[in-house]
């Protein structure tokens, strides 16, 4: 009896085709039939093809149904926003600054009548420019600022008020308004926000009537369980749609109000370049400001910045949405497990790059009743203060009363590596030029891509791949690593300092010496001092005197080999080198772990590269060198 049974499971066309040809010799009708040489063959493609693209259509359709496999965009947030979840716009770059207004006396009279001038307002949306990398930008005060009063001064016979205000937030963009009518015949009436720009933090929404002259304010709602909306509420809902453009929706007026007929609809937002404004610490006030509802133009702005502009990000990604978006359902609002607290935080706040939260109980040491908070802010290593006050104030919502949140700096684990690479010049068009540009970008992707991120891991081998990998001239790849602390030490005062590395050290028997050294710094009369490791396993501070190393203090501090803690001990420097001190350690193993608040990353400054031609008989130095290799050529970069 002929077999009657097809093979389903095959997806390549080939063997789909295989499959249709061995069925068909099967059947007894066709026994001795030749399909290679005959038409049949061209009708089995056919039939192959037709099943290959179906095969192929609906694996892909299965796959973009489902948010863990959707490759798509529009699928992906569709799935995320079954899960309640809206993905991260662009958030605006922020700088918190000192403000110092001088105002003419005449001016403020003028618009007074007198020199009791009452509240003297700042308002909202007053520009401010600067430039990052050649390209202008413009922050802006997002809400109104009282100003102070101080004392007057007179210039010239001139007399100027002088005011000021401190911790003033600065965004950057342009806001940007778009208004809509409602009509409630059109059914397929949408309400989108066509900007890819928006940060929608920023967003406000107001409704006015027809007939009426104040608009009502809408309200975003972003939990659905939410018990106190009727049909009466003034409520909105926000989405990204399939063309990745951000949409609102209004209540059906039964949860939440559905607008009247005619009713213009004004939506205002920030317009913003995202992380490109990151960097900027130098503002320059436009000509004319707005105070207390009046423009003045003869009005002096001086702005005082303390570190530069933070927290600018791009939208939120396709990965970190199919990640985040499962532990903010899971979250359902508040915080009670550590991954609770990280998806909250990260779903309200978008300059907050990543977090790390751990329960009192697992801190070192031990704090019960306190969960710890570790948060690390887009374009900068830590968190303002005022940004850790809003963190605070939101998480406490949301969390058990009875527990105390604590938010923690990061702690930077910064690995230096010396990449060693010899290459054969005879089987590539690249020069050692252009092999050091592609293992340097090399190693600055694998840190953005591996590394930058709490609890996350460095392996040795996986960068030595993916350099041996660049070309096919490279014969070898060798990396030596040591681990980096940099702190600032207080000058001209005694304070002793701890430095976890979390990772063992390299100290393979007693008495041996070079796992343990640091930049330099002035300590006492001795220029270009260094802390060591001495022979008992502790750290020493030395220099050169007279061209011999010379101890100074041979006890500054101690050394937990194991658990990688370098204690310095009764510290006064009297001067620093280039005002940090960088404290180096080499691990005892290739792979480097982070926990907690710790965080693993490769600074670009930090590469160094050797790069040996086995084929050259021509030495070449580039920067330092570390030494000609006999027929060959090493030049470190």
């Amino acid at each position: 009896m002929a077999r009657k049974d097809l093979k389903v499971t095959e997806l390549d066309f080939e063997q789909i085709k295989s499959n249709f040809k061995n069925f068909l010799k099967s059947q007894s009708v066709y026994s001795d039939y030749d399909f290679d040489s005959s038409g049949f063959d061209t009708l089995l493609d056919v039939f192959a093809y037709n099943t290959h693209y179906n095969a192929f259509y609906v694996n892909s359709a299965i796959n973009e149904s489902f948010l863990a496999t959707a490759q798509q965009r529009k699928n992906i947030t569709k799935a995320a926003r079954s899960l309640n979840y809206i993905p991260r716009s662009r958030n605006a770059s922020s700088i918190s600054v000192d403000l110092s207004v001088v105002i003419p006396q005449g001016t403020l009279v003028g618009l007074y009548g007198s020199t009791t001038y009452g509240t003297v307002q700042l308002n909202r949306r007053n520009r401010f420019t600067t430039v990052v990398n050649g390209v202008t930008y413009t922050f802006m005060n997002l809400t109104a600022v009282n100003l102070s009063q101080g004392a007057p001064t007179t210039v010239n016979a001139i007399v100027y008020e002088n005011f000021s205000a401190s911790n003033v937030t600065l965004k950057q963009g342009e806001y940007t308004t778009f208004t809509y009518t409602v009509d409630v015949t059109d059914s397929l009436q949408r309400y989108i926000i066509p900007s890819n720009n928006i940060d929608t933090s920023t967003i406000s929404v107001t409704g006015l009537k027809s007939g009426e002259l104040t608009a009502n304010a809408y309200t975003l709602v972003t939990d659905i369980d939410q018990q106190d909306i009727d049909g009466t509420t003034y409520a909105f809902f926000l989405f990204e749609n399939s063309d990745g453009d951000f949409e609102i929706r209004f209540g059906d007026g039964v949860y939440g109000r559905a607008p009247d007929d005619g009713e213009v609809i004004a939506v205002e937002y920030l317009s913003t370049a995202g992380s490109a404004a990151n960097g900027a610490n130098s503002f320059t006030a436009s000509s004319s400001i707005l105070a207390s509802g009046n423009v003045i133009t003869n009005a002096v702005v001086a702005l005082t910045t303390s570190g530069r502009s933070i927290g600018g990000a791009e939208r939120e990604t396709n990965e970190s949405i199919r990640n985040n978006a499962p532990l903010s359902f899971k979250a359902q609002d508040r915080a009670v497990v550590p991954d609770d607290f990280g998806t909250l935080i990260q779903s309200n706040f978008t300059n907050i790059e990543t977090t790390s939260v751990w329960g009192g109980e697992d801190n070192d040491p031990p704090r019960y009743g306190q969960v710890f908070l570790a948060l690390k802010p887009h374009g900068s290593d830590y968190l303002t203060d005022t940004e850790k006050s809003a963190v605070d104030a939101y998480i406490k919502t949301k969390m058990v009363a009875s527990i105390r949140p604590s938010i923690v700096n990061p702690q930077y684990i910064n690995i230096v590596p010396t990449i060693t690479i010899k290459f054969d010049s005879k089987k590539s068009s690249l020069t050692s030029s252009d092999l050091k540009d592609l293992t340097l970008a090399t190693v600055n992707n694998y840190s953005t891509n591996n590394l930058q991120k709490f609890n996350t891991l460095y392996y040795n081998s996986q960068l030595i791949d993916d350099i041996n990998d660049l070309d096919n001239s490279v014969q070898s790849v060798s990396i030596d690593l040591k681990m980096r602390k940099e702190f600032v030490p207080l000058i001209g005062s005694t304070s002793s300092y701890v430095l976890s590395y979390q990772n063992q050290f390299y100290y393979p028997h007693s008495g041996h010496l070079g796992s343990v050294s640091s930049s330099t710094f002035t300590y006492d009369t001795y220029i270009g001092a260094s802390l060591k490791l001495n022979s008992s396993g502790g750290i020493s501070i030395s220099a050169i005197v007279n061209d011999v190393e010379t101890t100074i203090i041979e006890n500054a501090g101690t050394v937990d080999q194991v658990a990688g803690v370098i204690t310095i001990s009764n510290f006064a420097p009297s001067a620093i080198t280039d005002n940090i001190l960088k404290v180096d350690a080499i691990p005892n193993s290739d792979d480097i772990t982070s926990a907690r608040d710790f965080i693993v990353r490769i600074q670009e400054a930090d590469i160094t590269i050797n790069i040996t031609d086995i084929t050259s008989a021509t030495s070449l130095t580039s920067a330092t060198s570390s030494g000609t290799a006999t027929g060959g050529s090493t030049i470190t970069y």
